[in-house]
C-alpha cells in the first residue's frame, strides 16, 4: 500500500529542505503531529531516530534509513505485521520547489491497516505536506 501527497512550494529548495529536516519543529505547524522528539543530538541524518506522537495513534519510533542531504530522507517504523516507510523528497523548480511525501506499508498486516487507517493516512499526509509548505513559505525569523 502506498499513499502520496505532493505540493508546490513558493520557497527555494534550500529553505524547504531546512524546514523538512527540522522534524522537532513540525508540531508547531503540522496539525497531525503532537510531538516529535529526536533521540540523538546533531543534524538529522542516516541512522537518526525520533519518537513521533500523532493524534489517535501509538507513539512510534522512526529511524532514518535513506538520506541524501538537500533532497531526500526516508524513515522507517515497525509495528507487529507492518513496516512503514515515510519518504520526503524536495525538488528545486524554476518557480520554487516541490515537496513529495510518500507512505508505504508492507508486511502481513499492511492490507488490514490500509483498510482501517487509509483515510487517516491520506489526511495526515495532506496535513503534513501543507504544514511544511506553509512553514517554508513564511518569513524566516531574523
Amino acid at each position: 500500500m502506498e499513499h502520496t501527497a505532493t505540493v508546490a512550494v513558493a520557497a527555494d529548495h534550500e529553505r524547504l529542505w531546512r524546514v523538512v529536516v527540522d522534524v522537532e519543529a513540525w508540531p508547531r505547524f503540522v496539525s497531525s503531529m503532537r510531538a516529535v522528539r529526536r533521540r540523538e543530538l546533531g543534524p538529522l541524518g542516516l541512522g537518526s531516530t525520533a519518537l513521533v506522537k500523532q493524534p489517535g495513534m501509538a507513539p512510534t519510533v522512526w529511524e532514518v534509513t535513506e538520506f541524501d542531504d538537500g533532497h531526500v530522507f526516508v524513515w522507517r517504523s515497525t509495528f507487529p505485521g507492518v513496516i512503514t516507510l515515510g519518504g520526503h523528497v524536495v525538488e528545486a523548480e524554476a518557480w520554487g520547489s516541490r515537496l513529495t511525501l510518500t507512505l508505504r506499508q508492507s508486511g502481513s498486516l499492511a492490507g488490514v491497516v490500509g483498510l482501517i487507517m487509509g483515510r487517516r493516512i491520506r489526511r495526515f499526509l495532506a496535513l503534513e505536506a501543507n504544514g511544511l509548505k506553509g512553514a517554508a513559505e513564511s518569513p524566516e525569523p531574523a
